[in-house]
Order: structure tokens, then C-alpha cells, then sequence
């Protein structure tokens, strides 16, 4: 109920979203409880930097997966998403590191407008491109000491994040996932035994 308000996803279209929380679940290291909390923390930032609800997901999903708590996921996120918003009004340090990445301020918020969730995937293949001296360097004057790490192993691990794009991604697939976990679930003997129990 948290999340749709937040999203305002309307109760007709929840299902569908839970059928996205639970793929992704069942094809990562994550686990659906937390990649809900994470959403539950990141879900303003994340529609206000214009990231679709699957988007949302899957950067969650993405951090908790290489190893991080909900809590510290969305932390490092609305850290990275809204200085990224408002590149223009951030600190000189960060307006070298983004010169750094070859990027004007200006120009990544006129990105971010027009299409945030490729804004932000087009920025993460930058940083993944330097070397890993200079882009803890570049990670720290963007981002600070605090959030340097946590960003860094994202960008270190982009593929994880890519592939949980790919299965939020896909309707076709997603589409039932919870139903058809449920009915995995009741068709098992131990269900059976204690529904003729019941």
C-alpha cells in the first residue's frame, strides 16, 4: 500500500508490480522483503528523478544483491540520484568529477529530464570505464567518502544491475509470477497434507 502510493500505482496495476518485486527475487541474490523495504525508502527520490517503478526496482535489487542492506542501498541511492538531479548546484568537487567523466551539469540534468532511467545507465558506464584508482577518486568527489564505496561496487558489478533491468523488463515473463509461485507452493506435498488436515 506504501509503495502504490508512493509510485501511485493504482490497486488494479499493484499485482503486476508485486509480479516484478517476485521475478526479480527468484532471479537474484536478493530477497523480495528487501528489495520492498529499499523501494519504501527510495521510492520519492526515485519518481522525482523520473525513474520508472521497474527501474526503481531493479537498482535496488542491483545494490542488496552485491551484498548491501536495504538500509544502506537506499541510502547510497537518493544519495547518487538527487545530487545527480541537481548536478548544477552541487559543489566544485563535484563539478570535477563530473569534467572528470567528460560531463557538464547542465547537460546530465537535461538528460535526466528527457529519459532518467538511460541518463543514469549511460552515467554508470562512464564511471565503469576508468580505472578503479581514478574512479574512487572521481566516486568521492561526486558522491563523498561516505558513498564512494557502495556506488563503486555498483559500477564495479554493472552486469548485475543490467540483468535486473532485463528481468523488470520483461512483461511477458513477469506477468503471473506470484500466482505462479503460489500455485508452486500449494501443489507441494506437505500443503496438500495440511489442507486435508485442515
Amino acid at each position: 500500500a506504501k509503495l502504490a502510493n508512493v509510485f501511485n500505482i493504482p490497486v488494479t496495476e499493484i499485482e503486476s508490480f508485486g509480479d516484478v518485486i517476485n521475478e526479480l527475487s527468484n532471479n537474484t541474490a536478493a530477497k523480495a522483503t528487501e528489495i520492498v523495504e529499499a523501494l519504501r525508502r527510495i521510492g520519492g527520490t526515485a519518481k522525482q528523478f523520473g525513474l520508472a517503478k521497474e527501474e526503481a526496482a531493479a537498482l535496488a535489487d542491483a545494490f542488496i544483491a552485491l551484498g548491501k542492506p536495504p538500509e544502506t542501498a537506499a541510502t547510497a541511492i537518493n544519495s547518487m540520484l538527487s545530487k545527480m538531479q541537481t548536478a548544477s548546484k552541487q559543489s566544485k568537487k563535484f563539478q570535477q568529477g563530473l569534467a572528470a567523466l567528460g560531463v557538464e551539469a547542465g547537460q546530465l540534468e537535461r538528460a535526466i529530464s528527457r529519459d532518467a532511467g538511460g541518463a543514469l545507465t549511460e552515467f554508470l558506464h562512464k564511471l565503469e570505464k576508468l580505472d578503479d584508482q581514478t574512479r574512487a577518486g572521481v566516486l568521492t568527489d561526486l558522491f563523498g567518502l561516505e558513498f564512494q564505496d557502495d556506488i563503486g561496487l555498483l559500477v564495479g558489478s554493472l552486469g548485475e544491475y543490467e540483468k535486473a533491468l532485463k528481468v523488470a523488463g520483461n512483461q511477458t515473463k513477469i506477468a503471473g509470477s506470484i500466482q505462479r509461485e503460489f500455485a508452486t507452493k500449494a501443489a507441494t506435498t506437505a500443503n496438500q497434507l495440511q489442507l486435508a488436515g485442515n
